[in-house]
């Protein structure tokens, strides 16, 4: 009893993060006095690479209300904040909030000397916290919720209100920290840096551990239903070697492969109604009903560059990122008899389909789809589906060369750093102007072209754990 009051006692004292319970995203540090050295000391050194990542630039950005360097622990103090208690940083759709323990009254004369400045100062009351703003019209600039020794500060977002009041009921009963998914996500995480999210549908958390010039992360992904399996021994895909930016395998439940609602179907759904016309809305279910029973359990995906040319044609934003998916088979012969009998179906409904040759035992098919060709057909064991001809090449040799095996985990991730950077560095700035997509490219090149240089080979891997992933990924800058 006595080891179960004191367990009790603990998790009771320990420490929690202040942020609204409809956060999509949430990152607690436990202790700025002993969470926040070795994740400086990474940023400064990633910040060599990617000057924003600098944690000065990052600190000051963040403090600006406060008119403190939220990542220096000194700063922090002598502008009056608790540096041995919780910060947290949420995103949620009323926009970002920064949230603290304050020491006295100094962090509060700061945050009011900023505020002076800024426009006409407003004062509300809302679920028992003071809200302290900005205002130019009906619209607050920036502003702070304040409870007892409890502070949140909000600017930057179009209307600083609303995520200031999400912010008093984030110091209340409806705290994340109270949420069954957080806890859930969070329990078995016990680093000084610990994150959450909540994105279409799937919740997790994670530890960071930085240090120097690593960045290390782990944590938990739930799902609504079981995704990952355990690994399949002479798996074709488990051995998978492609020369891509990125390259990606997953051992998938039987769930996963039978979900008819899921990402498989809506991706086939998408390119059967574009390629096809005339065809009815099953035609794409009937293909993949046909398929399932063959499948072997695996995917894979290589994604080897940047296609800035797609821009400008039709389904652009498909065609930008050339792909390859690759499904392992148990019965290939069937899958290609169903394959060949879906192609004969669109030909009928005047989709253009021919055959690609070359390509030994097949089928092996191009079918028309906007002013460009997708490519799909059985390799050995294998059905693939590529949206460019060199990108299938570069999958089939590799896929080739690869012997069946048990891959180590169920899923596993490799972001090739150097490849990913001279992928972007093909987006230039006359391209940027010419979508949003390519110009966030660009920009990504830019700032971060030198830091995916440095962290060279970034690998990630998850196993299933009930009806969610334990996943690790990290990796070193190389100078």
């Amino acid at each position: 009893m006595i080891p179960l009051l004191a367990a009790l006692a603990v998790t009771a004292a320990a420490p929690k993060p202040v942020a609204p319970a409809q956060s999509d995203f949430v990152l607690f540090v436990r202790s700025p006095r002993t969470g926040l050295p070795g994740l400086c000391a990474f940023l400064e050194e990633a910040g060599a690479y990617a000057p924003s990542l600098r944690p000065h630039a990052l600190g000051t950005s963040l403090g600006s209300l406060l008119g403190a360097d939220m990542l220096d622990t000194e700063a922090l103090e002598q502008a009056g904040a608790d540096v041995d208690s919780p910060v947290t940083l949420s995103f949620s759709r009323n926009g970002s909030l920064l949230c603290f323990e304050t020491k006295g009254d100094t962090a509060q004369k700061r945050m009011e000397a900023t505020l002076a400045g800024a426009g006409k100062r407003e004062v509300r009351k809302h679920l028992g916290a003071k809200l302290v703003g900005s205002a130019t019209g009906r619209v607050w600039r920036a502003g702070y919720a304040s409870k007892g020794t409890r502070t949140c500060v909000s600017s930057g977002a179009t209307d600083a209100r609303p995520a200031l009041e999400a912010a008093a009921a984030g110091m209340g009963k409806t705290s994340i920290a109270t949420l069954k998914a957080f806890r859930a996500a969070t329990a078995s995480l016990s680093g000084p840096v610990v994150g959450f999210f909540s994105f279409g549908g799937v919740t997790g958390g994670f530890e960071l551990e930085a240090a120097q010039s690593q960045l290390g992360l782990r944590g938990l992904a739930l799902f609504d239903r079981p995704l990952l399996d355990k690994p399949r021994e002479a798996d074709p895909l488990a051995g998978l070697h492609a020369p891509a930016a990125v390259t990606l395998f997953a051992s998938l439940s039987k769930q996963a492969l039978s979900d008819k609602s899921g990402t498989a179907a809506k991706a086939m759904g998408f390119l059967v109604a574009n390629a096809c016309a005339r065809c009815e809305a099953r035609t794409s279910t009937e293909l993949l009903d046909a398929l399932r029973p063959h499948l072997f359990g695996s995917v894979a995906l290589v994604a080897p560059r940047v296609d800035p040319s797609s821009i400008g044609s039709a389904l652009s934003q498909y065609f930008l990122f050339p792909h390859t998916y690759l499904l392992s088979l148990e019965k290939a012969e069937a899958a290609g008899a169903a394959l060949t009998a879906f192609a004969k179906k669109l030909e009928a409904a005047g989709v253009e389909v021919s055959t690609e040759k070359n390509l030994g035992e097949g089928p092996h098919l191009a079918v028309k789809l906007g002013d460009r060709q997708v490519f799909t057909g059985i390799a050995g064991s294998v059905l693939y589906l590529s949206n460019e001809r060199a990108t299938r090449d570069l999958s089939l040799a590799a896929l080739k060369a690869a012997a069946p095996s048990l891959a180590p985990h169920a899923l596993s991730l490799r972001l090739d750093g150097p490849l990913a950077s001279s992928a972007l560095r093909r987006v230039s700035i006359l391209d940027a102007p010419k979508s949003r997509e390519l110009a966030a490219l660009f920009a990504l090149g830019v700032e971060a072209g030198a830091l995916l240089r440095a962290a060279g080979i970034v690998t990630g891997h998850a196993q299933p754990e009930g009806k969610g992933a334990r996943f690790e990924i990290g990796f070193e800058l190389k100078r």
